[in-house]
């Protein structure tokens, strides 16, 4: 904001920032606006919160859950942290509805979700690519998806959070701004947050086991917080990818509920 005042025009202001230009123009410009702190800040969790009971009141629709329930996961697990985290938080948020027009089959609208929330956070690509794919392969073919599939599965997802964190960063150098690599190498290892990790396992774990006995029917979206288990876990190797655990544990919001 501070830049943004100072700054003659939109142009000049951008040069400051290397990428993801849609948060930065937001800022830019209700700062020329309004000149309020408190009015940016207010507006980023307006349309953060707006896009959680957006994607909270269509699972009611769809899903029949507890909306309740799904806000109350919010609040205690997510909102806290999308005060610090809000250009990631945005950007999940949009993700979220986008999700929602993507099991409607609006898939325009989910493109353009994508896209823009690809534009708030670089990361948000890496949680399109999973949402496409279990979206594609667990809900189209599920007819050919036996059990002994799905395990083979899950421990080939399982032991690729075993993968040494060098391979994370030559992932992240080819495909991603260079920034994002040397965090994780600045970052470095992290020999703590085991209760962390096993309360993230239970949580992404247990909505699964309670469906599966009582053979209700898994939906495909059901199984992506095991991608925040998973960044948890990679995150020991190098703590700057467990950022990319919160895309999946917004999730939690639908399939605990």
């Amino acid at each position: 904001m501070k830049w943004a005042k100072g700054a003659s025009d939109i142009n000049v202001f951008l040069k400051y920032f290397d990428g993801e230009f849609l948060f930065y123009s937001f800022i830019y410009l209700f700062t020329k606006l309004f000149n309020s702190q408190a009015i940016v800040l207010f507006t980023i969790h307006l349309i953060i919160i707006s896009n959680w009971l957006f994607f909270l009141f269509q699972s009611k629709k769809i899903f029949n859950i507890s909306i309740c329930f799904g806000y109350a996961i919010a609040l205690f697990y997510l909102y806290n942290q999308s005060l610090t985290v809000m250009r990631q938080s945005i950007a999940v948020s949009l993700t979220l509805s986008s999700l929602i027009f993507l099991i409607k089959k609006k898939y325009i609208k989910f493109v353009i979700l994508t896209i823009a929330s690809t534009m708030l956070h670089t990361s948000s690509i890496i949680v399109a690519i999973p949402i496409l794919f279990f979206y594609c392969f667990f809900n189209e073919s599920q007819h050919i998806i036996n059990e002994k599939k799905k395990v083979v599965f899950g421990l080939i997802f399982f032991s690729a959070a075993f993968i040494p964190a060098t391979t994370y960063i030559s992932f992240f150098s080819v495909y991603f701004d260079q920034k994002y690599s040397d965090r994780i190498v600045q970052y470095g290892s992290n020999s703590g947050g085991v209760l962390t990790l096993i309360f993230v396992a239970c949580i992404s774990v247990v909505p699964l086991i309670i469906c599966y006995k009582k053979r209700i029917c898994l939906e495909p979206f059901m199984y992506l917080p095991l991608f925040s288990f998973f960044f948890q876990f990679a995150g020991r190797n190098a703590i700057y990818l467990t950022r990319l655990s919160l895309p999946f544990s917004a999730i939690l919001m639908l399939s605990l509920p």
